[in-house]
């Protein structure tokens, strides 16, 4: 089987069938690549346990896929889309315009303390799209206070420059939004991967197992490395454990 055939039997993989990784993206690596050298050392004693050679010739392919996949995953969540980048870099002067704009209201309608109430409460909330909807409040607010803005000497240009930075950072962030389905993708296809080469790795620790069954230091090699964290963690949290008897 090639790595495309590969890649479509780990794309067909269901969720209700994923196998969950217990240890650290390090130590499992770690433990596929060990394995790895299991099997080029013990082939003929593998072999000998009716396992499916197929296992055992295609493990450090699923093994190379499951690495690169997991490392894309590992990336996609780290490296930041060109439109968080523009959204980051445009925002201090977004809102520079935003504050001066809302000062130039509320002077304009310093007469009324209710209206200077309204126009200094009007930029509400923090997320990215509230941001975006700054400019649509403070096109409403001109809207709403031509007369008094007017008597200020006011550039109404600023009324359509509103609009356009509104429609300048909705794009951004409707754009930053699709970020999460490329991560969705990767997280899916490194679980995918996993599952595929933990198939086949249970399989060969199983057949060691029982290959070794009178050979206590290879067997030992076959044990999995999560449990062996897992028995070291409870011996080293049993009450006294490290007293001597």
């Amino acid at each position: 089987m090639n790595q495309q055939e590969m890649e479509t039997v780990i794309s067909s993989i269901d969720q209700s069938n994923w196998i969950r990784r217990r240890l650290s993206q390090k130590d499992q690596i770690a433990e596929a690549l060990q394995v790895v050298e299991l099997v080029v050392r013990d082939r003929t004693e593998l072999a000998a346990t009716a396992i499916d050679p197929q296992l055992l010739e295609s493990f450090e392919q699923r093994v190379s896929i499951w690495t690169h996949a997991s490392n894309r995953a590992l990336l996609s969540k780290k490296v930041k889309h060109p439109a968080r980048i523009e959204w980051k870099n445009t925002m201090p002067k977004q809102r520079l315009f935003r504050d001066e704009l809302l000062e130039t209201i509320a002077y304009a309608v310093r007469a009324n303390a209710e209206s200077v109430a309204r126009v200094t409460s009007a930029i509400k909330g923090y997320g990215h799209f509230d941001r975006c909807l700054d400019f649509t409040v403070l096109g409403a607010l001109i809207g709403q206070y031509r007369e008094e803005l007017r008597a200020i000497n006011f550039d109404f240009d600023i009324e359509t420059e509103c609009a356009r930075r509104y429609e300048y950072l909705s794009h951004l962030c409707s754009t930053m939004r699709m970020n999460p389905i490329y991560v969705q993708e990767m997280a899916t296809y490194e679980k995918q991967a996993f599952t595929y080469m933990m198939i086949a790795l249970q399989e060969i620790r199983n057949a060691g197992l029982y290959a070794f069954r009178h050979d206590p230091k290879k067997r030992e090699q076959y044990k999995s490395g999560y449990y062996k964290v897992i028995s070291k963690q409870r011996w080293s949290e049993k009450p006294n454990s490290h007293e001597e008897v």
